[in-house]
């Protein structure tokens, strides 16, 4: 994650099930940052509310999903107890899965023409490519982007969800799933590293690659570059017969310039 980074905009479709009817809701908010880089927050509290109001409940549908979660963990969107507790399907992984664990990182805008969603417009695409901030984009054009974003990645979760049954690969969809929030979780608080002793041990292996660098070159100095003229570290041929000795090569080096 590169620090500086900050969410601009926030996309979500809710579906809410009561048993007595379905309500079905899109978010799109305004723009988090201004152009000149200053947070909005008006808007991005809003949209912390939005996420601390679904945490804990339901279950939160992305695409690559690990990468918002740690966006929204560091910009404290939600907070790690939140997402202990949260159930999370990551399309991406779901077709990893479906593919018979064979299609690794399938792009969202595949996945979209597979099950029937609709390809966005790339002028944001050609936008970033020439190196203009996200915040400095249209505001309008950003949002049509963002709810293509969260519109398609609803069409590919339903659609993965009967293949799913389909297959009866519930239970390993689950696993998997908990898998990913554990794994976010560990990216998100890290580990400890004692860096007095790791510094240590370097400088004490650091001495003993010097070491081992003068024994080397002392023995293909005296022993093949002087027998056969040459020697490259590079060179396969060179290191096999390093490895495997010069009597085993006798004859045959030669023949393989």
């Amino acid at each position: 994650m590169w620090p500086d980074n900050q969410i601009v905009k926030v996309g979500l479709i809710t579906v809410d099930n009561d048993h007595c009817a379905v309500s079905r809701q899109t978010y799109i908010s305004q723009n988090c940052i201004h152009r000149d880089g200053r947070i909005n927050h008006i808007i991005q509290n809003e949209s912390k509310e939005m996420f601390s109001r679904f945490a804990k409940t339901g279950l939160w549908v992305g695409h690559n999903i690990k990468f918002d979660l740690l966006y929204l963990l560091a910009k404290r969107y939600i907070t790690p107890t939140e997402l202990a507790h949260t159930k999370v399907w990551d399309t991406q992984l779901a077709e990893y899965l479906l593919s018979g664990q064979t299609h690794t990182y399938p792009a969202l805008d595949e996945c979209a023409i597979k099950y029937g969603g609709v390809l966005k417009d790339d002028k944001i695409k050609a936008a970033w490519d020439a190196g203009i901030e996200t915040e400095c984009i249209d505001e309008d054009d950003l949002g049509v982007y963002l709810l293509g974003d969260v519109q398609n990645t609803e069409k590919v979760f339903l659609g993965q969800v009967e293949k799913v049954k389909k297959y009866g690969m519930e239970k390993l969809i689950e696993s998997q799933m908990q898998a990913l929030v554990a794994v976010t979780l560990m990216e998100y608080n890290g580990m400890y590293i004692n860096r007095d002793y790791v510094k240590e041990r370097s400088d004490e292996l650091g001495k003993l690659i010097e070491s081992d660098e003068l024994l080397l070159s002392s023995y293909v100095k005296f022993a093949i570059k002087e027998h056969y003229g040459r020697w490259d570290w590079s060179s396969p041929k060179d290191l096999s017969l390093y490895l495997f000795g010069v009597g085993f090569l006798e004859g045959t080096y030669r023949d393989w310039e």
